[in-house]
C-alpha cells in the first residue's frame, strides 16, 4: 500500500518533468533551410500608442535575424487585440519590423487570432505556405509545432530566448497550456 501511495505522489512530479523536457526539446527547434514564410506569433502589447512587450520584442528580434538569413521569405505577423490592448498585436508587430528594416511589402498581417491554434489556422488560410518557420518564445515552441502538425501544416521553428522578467510565470502557464493541448486542443 505504501508503494501505491508513493507512486501516486510521484506521478505529478514525473509529469512536470516530462513537460519541462518537451519544452526544452521544442526550444531546440531549427528553421528549415529554404522557408517561404516566417510566422511570428503574437504576444501582449502595451501602452497607447501600443508597443511590443518584452516577450513580443524578443520574438520580433528573432524574426529579424531569421529574415536577414532568408530575405526571400515573406513574414506573417499574427495576433489579435486583447481587451486590455489599444491595438491589434499584428499591427504593432508590423510597425516594429518595418522600423528594423524589413520591407513593408514582405510583411503580411493576420489581426484576428487570439490563441496559438488560431494563429496557425488563420495565417495558413490567408497566406498559404509550403515551408513555414514558426517564430515564438522558446518555452512555447513545442506546443506551436505540435498544433501545426495536427493542422497538417509543414513547419519548423526558430525559438526566441526568453529573458523577460515574466518568463518563469510563462513557463508555468505553458505547462498548463501543453496539458490542455494534449487532451482538448484538436
Amino acid at each position: 500500500m505504501k508503494k501505491f501511495f508513493l507512486a501516486l505522489l510521484l506521478m505529478p512530479a514525473v509529469y512536470l518533468f516530462f513537460l519541462v523536457v518537451l519544452m526544452y526539446c521544442g526550444s531546440r527547434a531549427r528553421p528549415s533551410h529554404h522557408p517561404d514564410t516566417l510566422l511570428v506569433l503574437g504576444a501582449k502589447v502595451e501602452g497607447s500608442p501600443a508597443y511590443p512587450s518584452a516577450m513580443l520584442k524578443e520574438r520580433l528580434d528573432q524574426a529579424v535575424r531569421v529574415y536577414n538569413a532568408h530575405p526571400e521569405s515573406k513574414v506573417v505577423v499574427s495576433g489579435g487585440q486583447g481587451a486590455n490592448e489599444s491595438e491589434p498585436e499584428a499591427v504593432v508587430m508590423k510597425r516594429y519590423l518595418i522600423s528594423q528594416g524589413i520591407p513593408e511589402a514582405r510583411i503580411r498581417v493576420e489581426p484576428k487570432s487570439s490563441r496559438t491554434r488560431e494563429n496557425l489556422l488563420f495565417s495558413q488560410k490567408s497566406f498559404p505556405s509550403r515551408d513555414l518557420v514558426i517564430i515564438t518564445s522558446d518555452y512555447h515552441m513545442f506546443r506551436a509545432l505540435l498544433l501545426a502538425k495536427r493542422l497538417n501544416i509543414r513547419a519548423s521553428g526558430s525559438a526566441a530566448n526568453s529573458k523577460s522578467r515574466k518568463r518563469y510565470k510563462n513557463y508555468v502557464k505553458e505547462m498548463f497550456a501543453i496539458s490542455y493541448c494534449f487532451f482538448c486542443d484538436r
